[in-house]
C-alpha cells in the first residue's frame, strides 16, 4: 500500500507547502480556515485548504498527480469540513483539476478553462438565483446593475448610481457581502441605504456567494493584480454574464474609471472583454474629482487617520459624513489607523 498520511500543517511544513503552490502559481493567503498536508512518508508533496465554505490552494507536486494521492488529501478536506458543519461547500481551482472533483460529484458552476468554480451541490447557485428573483420580482424595462464594496460610501458612488439612475429604468446595486473590508458589510449596507433614499428606482441588496467573494474573486481583498487575479476576475464576470445577468434580466453594467488600484481595473478590464459574450452593456464612467483628484474611498479612509474632516465632508454623502463623526465609528476607528 503506497505510504500516503495528510494531516494539518504546522510551522515545519509551512516553507514545503509554499513551495508546493509555487509550482502551481499559487499562494498560501491569510485567512485559511485549515490547511492540510498530503506526504508521501516524510515528504510533503500536496497541500488543500478551506477558507469558510471554500476549498482552495490545491495542489501535488507533479510526479506524484497520478498516483492516488489526490483523493486522500480531497477526502481528508471534505471530512474536515463536515466535522465543522459545513455540507454545501464551493471549489475553487484550476480548471486542469476539475476531473479530480468531478469524481467526488462536484458539480460546476462555471469553468474559465483557466480556472473553474464548483460546488458540492447545485442547492446553492439555485437557491441564490430563486432568492434573487424573489427579491427582485420581473421586470419589462431596462434593468442595470452596480457591483459596489463602498468602504465607506462616497460621493463617487453616489455619482455612479446618480448616472445609472437617470439612463435606466431600474437599477440594482449589489454591497459586497464579504466582511473583510474596513467597514462591516451591515454598515456598508446601511450607508448606501441611506446615500440614495431620495432615487425612486434603486434597489440595494446584499451580493450574496457569488459576487466578488472568496470564491469567485478572492484576490480583489487583498489586492492582487497578478496573472492569477486576472483568471479569477474573469471567472467572476463569466458567472454575472452567463448565470445572475441572465436570471434577472440585466442588460447592462455600471462601473467607475480606476486610477488607483490595480487589481480594481484589472477586474474592469474583464469585465469589458467578458460581459459583452452574454449581451451585457458595460459602461464606465468617469470619476467625481474634489480638488481635481478622484473621490475615492481609500481617500476617504486617509483623511479619517489624518483628522481632516472639512475636506472629509466634501467626498461624502451628508448620512456617510454624520456616521464618520458619530460614536458609531468607535468599534471600527482603530482599524482605519492601523490600515
Amino acid at each position: 500500500m503506497t505510504n500516503y498520511s495528510v494531516s494539518e500543517m504546522n510551522n515545519n511544513d509551512l516553507d514545503h507547502v509554499i513551495n508546493i503552490l509555487k509550482s502551481s502559481n499559487l499562494v498560501l493567503n491569510d485567512g485559511m480556515t485549515y490547511t492540510a498536508v498530503l506526504k508521501h512518508g516524510d515528504t510533503p508533496i500536496g497541500t488543500c485548504s478551506f477558507e469558510g465554505d471554500v476549498i482552495k490552494s490545491f495542489a501535488i507536486r507533479p510526479c506524484y498527480r497520478a498516483s492516488g494521492g489526490a483523493a486522500i488529501l480531497l477526502t481528508h478536506i471534505i471530512n474536515r469540513m463536515f466535522d465543522e458543519g459545513i455540507y454545501n461547500m464551493k471549489l475553487f481551482s484550476s480548471s486542469e483539476n476539475r476531473h479530480i472533483f468531478e469524481s467526488f460529484q462536484f458539480n460546476c458552476i462555471c469553468d474559465t478553462g483557466k480556472v473553474i468554480l464548483m460546488e458540492s451541490s447545485f442547492i446553492g447557485i439555485e437557491s441564490y438565483i430563486k432568492s434573487l428573483k424573489e427579491t427582485l420580482g420581473e421586470y419589462k424595462g431596462t434593468r442595470s446593475a452596480i457591483v459596489m464594496n463602498c468602504n465607506p460610501f462616497t460621493l463617487g458612488h453616489r455619482m455612479l448610481i446618480e448616472r445609472a439612475s437617470r439612463e435606466s429604468d431600474e437599477v440594482i446595486v449589489f454591497v459586497l457581502e464579504e466582511d473583510k473590508s474596513i467597514f462591516p458589510f451591515n454598515v456598508r449596507m446601511k450607508l448606501v441605504q441611506d446615500g440614495i433614499k431620495d432615487l425612486s428606482n434603486i434597489k440595494v441588496i446584499p451580493s450574496g456567494p457569488y459576487m466578488v467573494s472568496s470564491a469567485t474573486f478572492p484576490e480583489y481583498f487583498i489586492k492582487d493584480s497578478s496573472v492569477r487575479a486576472e483568471a479569477s476576475a474573469e471567472l467572476d464576470a463569466h458567472i454575472f454574464g452567463s448565470i445572475i445577468a441572465k436570471s434577472i434580466d440585466i442588460t447592462r453594467r455600471y462601473v467607475g474609471t480606476e486610477p488607483y488600484c490595480q487589481t480594481t481595473n484589472l477586474y474592469n478590464n474583464s469585465l469589458m472583454k467578458v460581459l459583452s459574450k452574454y449581451d451585457v452593456e458595460l459602461k464606465v464612467v468617469d470619476r467625481r474629482t474634489f480638488n481635481e483628484k478622484p473621490i475615492s474611498a481609500t481617500r476617504v479612509r486617509e483623511y479619517l487617520r489624518e483628522g481632516n474632516m472639512d475636506i472629509l465632508k466634501n467626498l461624502v454623502p451628508k448620512s456617510t459624513f454624520e456616521y464618520l463623526v458619530s460614536d458609531e465609528l468607535d468599534s471600527i476607528i482603530n482599524k482605519i489607523l492601523s490600515e
